[in-house]
């Protein structure tokens, strides 16, 4: 049976949906790199391993920043309220998506320094650029963080169908930063309030 929703609950439904999807596939992207051990510098690896990382991490970090910027028709994802990450995963938060804005998916030239040489017939440029890579701790702390997010948007899904607000799974603990949206508290209504669009 199809569900209906007023417009702004849609809008949120499918906001947080496709963040879920987002998310999933940054969560996939940080598997692969883990499982693979991607995290060198460019000149630890041989042939094209480094390129391999650099698709796979610059694949992560957009993935994952795109919920938290704004979009066309959807409203923002508010991560203030969302979810209450601990103090190392604000901080992987915040580099995330400073490095989307400045690196991954624009190129910031603060990140970025090109100076020409030249020696008589010779020339070459000398070139500082940031590496494109995830470090173990910090793919193993977003898999972690990204779980916990992962809950709470699906808990935030349910509560805007009438009547199906469910328990999450046992393993995977409700933490929000607004003490008005405990669990106990979570309705369509308080959902709704968090977004502007």
């Amino acid at each position: 049976m199809l569900v209906k929703l007023n417009a702004l609950a849609e809008k949120v439904y499918s906001k947080l949906y496709v963040s879920s999807s987002d998310i999933r596939f940054a969560r996939y992207c940080a598997s692969v790199l883990l499982k693979k051990g991607w995290h060198a510098q460019p000149w630890e690896r041989r042939g094209t391993i480094y390129q391999q990382q650099a698709v796979f991490t610059t694949a992560l970090v957009t993935a994952y920043a795109r919920p938290f910027t704004s979009s066309k028709g959807w409203p923002k994802l508010p991560s203030n309220n969302l979810i209450a990450y601990s103090v190392p995963e604000q901080i992987l938060h915040k580099q995330l998506l400073r490095l989307r804005h400045t690196v991954y998916a624009h190129s910031a030239s603060a990140s970025y320094s090109i100076q020409p040489w030249r020696s008589g017939n010779f020339s070459t440029d000398i070139v500082g650029a940031p590496v494109l890579r995830i470090t173990s701790a910090d793919a193993n702390l977003f898999m972690a963080m990204t779980s916990k997010l992962l809950a709470s948007i699906d808990l935030r899904m349910k509560a805007l169908l009438p009547g199906q607000l469910a328990e999450p799974a046992p393993s995977l603990r409700f933490q929000s930063i607004s003490p008005r949206l405990s669990r106990a508290s979570l309705t369509s209504a308080s959902v709704l309030e968090s977004y502007t669009i």
